[in-house]
């Protein structure tokens, strides 16, 4: 049974609608479709859909249907043979009048490609008329000549920028008792049928390199009576490199809007705590969207800009913005991004900086390196019982660099290898900023209140000296490190898909006071060392500096050596070791179960099946 997509259209519409906000779909093809011309009631439906661009760039495809009328969508997996898309809508969900449904392409890059190719996909489904069954009556005599290919992609005459991906797409629906061993494929005059894809209702090529200028295509079809049934001929043209490189496709988009909301507030006695009542507060927010496209054959480039009137300086940013430059090779975005390098690193998080993708046949580089977090200033409370400034409701900025090289297709085999690192600026947020705050405070004898103001030394009343102190309260900068590796095994054409990722962290809640030293490293406690003995750890995990001064050295680590052995120091940038960082090992359990043992280590492996019609996952974590 297909299971129930629980969105309604308008919902699905703004995720398309929105998407980019997530990552900038990056579409490289297009989906070429012939509706049927109608639905038979209590019988499946067949859909195909040919992809233009690369099969690897998607990662799933579905078909969201609906009988005509209803809200609700439900949903059907398509699957690749060869170069197209196969899905079915089941029977039990075929009913007259009709049916609505469109197709849906997720990429891997975030995208989604949907057919219809409108606005509002889910507004404007296609429409299939559902017919009650008939009986069938089968033509002995060869069946019905009057039918014709119909020219899915390229279109006749159609001019197609230099170097574009091509594939040459025929439906032959309308034909009755083709014989698929009979069609044949002509491309600029040369035989191609043994590099096509074949069947009763489909007919697919993609040639390799075009060279620019006119092209034709033939394509003969006889049927079971060796009688020629139809014949198709047609050409279109290729631009030379000189015209795609600079003939620029672009559009632009502009959209204003203003919500209001009426929000009701609770309102509670003081001392009692007892409801009292509500009070309405009306909450308007303004949004400007502003997009732009400039397509050209060599690059393509886009623009987004999302401006909210919720945007303030004491809260992260609400803002979004963002300049993309995409081809086949290149995928790169300043701005705001959500790039996804791995679940156990760093997977959908905003990124405001750089983002930059290389891709290739056999490997991938992913390079990512921005601001997460932006600091804010916040405020204070006094406490009168410790005398102090206690700051409040701030926010350390965030760095954020993380790189992924990966070998392998990723369609059928990827093996990647990450690093990422998020680290607060100890600097971003100041303990004694200008805050125009000030605390009235009466002491005991006295009626007249002393206001303590923000920033002040000390409070002299009475003779009497009193030190004032400043703190932060309990939000302190911290250091984050995962690296890790990934694994993928595509097999029987993806139907069977395993995944496996792994990664290890290390977190210091705490870079106020930097890295330690080598001697304080030795004693500080970590692994349950105390005693100085220039090892690391005790018990079953005491390791000697000396192991890991040689260690380093034959890796090629050596810049993390000060005169032969390990300095804290040198780590610093990459993270900062000190007392606050937590222990990736438990000691007591690492003795009985080395896997165990390692608290800072995570796995996940995946295994996806999908055959007759059935889809199965299983997990572990």
């Amino acid at each position: 049974m297909p299971r129930f997509v629980l969105i309604l259209g308008a919902c699905l519409v703004g995720t398309l609608a929105f998407a980019s906000e997530l990552l900038i779909p990056l579409t490289q093809g297009e989906m070429a479709h012939l509706p049927p011309r109608e639905g038979v009631q209590g019988q499946d439906l067949a859909l195909e859909v040919v992809y233009t661009g690369n099969q690897s760039d998607v990662s799933a495809a579905k078909i969201l249907y609906r009988l005509s009328g209803q809200i609700g969508f439900l949903e059907s997996t398509m699957n690749f043979k060869g170069l197209t898309l196969y899905g079915t809508i089941p029977g039990d969900n075929v009913a007259a009048p009709g049916l609505e449904y469109v197709i849906v392409l997720q990429l891997r890059d975030g995208g989604i490609l949907a057919y219809p190719a409108v606005e509002n996909p889910m507004e404007q489904p296609v429409y299939i008329p559902v017919i009650e069954p008939r009986a069938q009556v089968e033509n002995r005599q060869g069946g019905s000549q009057s039918g014709q290919i119909i020219i899915l992609t390229p279109e006749p005459g159609v001019t197609l920028p230099y170097g574009e991906d091509l594939v040459v797409a025929v439906s032959l629906f309308n034909l009755e008792n083709v014989d698929v061993n009979s069609i044949k494929v002509f491309f600029d005059n040369v035989n191609v049928t043994a590099y096509s894809v074949l069947s009763e209702d489909l007919v697919t090529y993609r040639p390799d390199f075009l060279k620019p200028g006119n092209h034709k295509v033939s394509i003969e079809v006889s049927n079971l009576y060796r009688v020629r049934i139809a014949t198709s001929n047609w050409n279109f043209t290729i631009e030379s490199k000189a015209q795609s490189l600079f003939q620029v496709d672009l559009h632009s988009n502009l959209t204003m809007s203003n919500r209001s909301n009426l929000i009701h507030i609770p309102k509670y006695d003081d001392t009692t705590k007892v409801l009292l009542g509500y009070n309405a507060e009306n909450v308007a927010v303004s949004r400007l969207d502003f997009n732009i496209d400039a397509n050209m054959d060599w690059v393509r480039l886009t623009s987004t800009v999302n401006l909210t009137s919720q945007e303030r300086p004491d809260v992260q940013p609400q803002n979004r913005f963002n300049i993309n430059a995409q081809n086949s090779w290149l995928r790169y975005t300043y701005g705001d991004a959500s790039p996804m390098m791995n679940r156990l690193g760093l997977w959908g998080k905003r990124v405001r900086g750089h983002s930059l993708k290389l891709m290739s046949n056999w490997a991938t580089l992913q390079i990512v390196s921005g601001e997460t977090d932006r600091a804010v200033i916040g405020s204070a409370a006094f406490d009168t019982t410790a005398m102090s400034w206690n700051r409040n409701n701030y926010h350390f900025q965030k760095h954020l660099f993380g790189i992924r090289p990966a070998f392998g297709n990723g369609r059928n085999f990827q093996l990647g290898f990450f690093y990422v690192h998020a680290r607060d600026s100890v600097n971003s947020v100041e303990l004694r900023p200008d805050l125009n705050l000030s605390y009235p405070f009466t002491i005991a004898g006295s009626s007249d209140p002393f206001n303590i103001q923000f920033g002040d030394d000390q409070l002299i009343a009475f003779g009497d000296t009193t030190n004032l102190n400043y703190k932060f309260n309990n939000a302190f900068p911290e250091d984050n490190l995962v690296v890790g590796t990934d694994l993928t095994l595509g097999l029987d054409e993806r139907r069977m898909l395993l995944e496996f990722e792994g990664a290890l962290s290390l977190t210091n809640r705490n870079i106020f006071d930097g890295a330690l030293t080598r001697a304080e490293l030795d004693t500080f406690g970590l692994l349950s060392d105390s005693t100085y003995d220039d090892t690391l750890g005790s018990g079953t995990l005491d390791i000697p500096f000396s192991t890991i001064d040689d260690a380093l050295s034959s890796w090629g680590l050596g810049f993390l050596l000060t005169d032969g052995q390990f300095d804290p120091g040198k780590l610093e940038q990459y993270f900062v070791l000190n007392r606050n960082i937590l222990i990736p090992v438990d000691v007591n359990k690492y003795t009985e179960n080395p896997l165990k043992g390692l608290t800072s280590i995570a796995y996940s492996m995946r295994l996806r099946l999908n055959y007759f019609k059935q889809f199965i996952s299983i997990s572990y974590n």
